[in-house]
């Protein structure tokens, strides 16, 4: 990495986990990131997580659901590599992309699964935790297209309101 591009990252304050780099395309040529030791996440939703067994409650395996694969790389760090994560994309044609990064993370113990749900209450009792990161506020969307903004309204949230409440 370049002296000039390393000026460039900030740690954000809130995360110790977590860097702000303000050279995002650069980043997506680089191959540490098509390699997978580094994901892209809006820093505003960046969750600093305590590994669940930190406290010394939990002794043995989880099972831990990501209801809409929005922190499955975040999960996934702060897991062990004895515990099991399931990361579900809710819309069919967006699966792969979950897919895709966990496969660059180099993570054996996440399944990738496309369910309502609906579907998902039936394993009731199954997970041990549960993370919904929901509703989307398409800011990573606008990350990528500046133009998507136009897309946002008041009108596009009540749509997507019975997709989030059910």
């Amino acid at each position: 990495m370049r002296e000039e591009e390393a000026a460039e990252m900030t740690p954000i304050p809130w995360s110790t986990r977590a860097i702000i780099y303000r050279i995002v395309l650069r980043l997506h040529f680089d191959p540490l990131f098509q390699a997978g030791a580094c994901m892209l996440q809006a820093s505003s939703m960046f969750l600093e997580l305590a590994s669940p067994a930190s406290n010394g409650c939990i002794t043995q395996s989880i099972r831990v659901l990501d209801a809409c694969a929005g922190k499955s790389t975040l999960l996934q760090s702060v897991i062990s590599l004895n515990d099991l994560l399931v990361s579900n994309e809710v819309i069919k044609s967006r699966a792969a992309i979950p897919d895709a990064n966990i496969t660059k993370w180099g993570a054996a113990n996440v399944v990738v699964t496309n369910s309502d749900p609906r579907e998902l209450g039936r394993l009731e009792n199954y997970f041990d935790l549960m993370l919904v990161d929901a509703p989307c506020s398409i800011s990573s969307l606008i990350r990528r297209d500046p133009g998507a903004v136009v897309e946002w309204s008041e009108g596009a949230v009540e749509l997507c309101d019975p997709k989030t409440t059910t």
